[in-house]
């Protein structure tokens, strides 16, 4: 499943899970809306998901931010409509 996402060879895929488990996870996965998984930002927005836990942690923790947890408080989704001004705005001048 979600071959666009891991390679028939990713060691992701050599976990095994219960049959129940992976019966579950298919009927959650076939629910959803096909546009879903044809929206260019889904991958974006998933990553951000998993990586909420881990940012609201860091953050509470008030510990300084290291290289080890600089990315789950930084790496965030950009949405294809902020792209072109942010680009602008940042290397734009140079160009010009």
């Amino acid at each position: 499943m979600l071959p666009q996402i891991f390679r028939p060879d990713d060691p992701a895929l050599a976990v095994a899970l219960l049959r129940e488990r992976t019966l579950e996870l298919e009927q959650l996965l076939e629910s959803l809306p096909a546009e879903t998984f044809k929206a260019d930002d889904s991958l974006g927005w998933v990553y951000q998901f998993w990586q909420a836990e881990e940012k609201e942690r860091v953050l509470a923790s008030e510990d300084k931010i290291t290289g080890e947890t600089l990315p789950a408080v930084t790496q965030l989704f950009t949405e294809h409509s902020m792209k072109p001004s942010s680009l602008h705005n940042t290397i734009g001048a140079w160009a010009a």
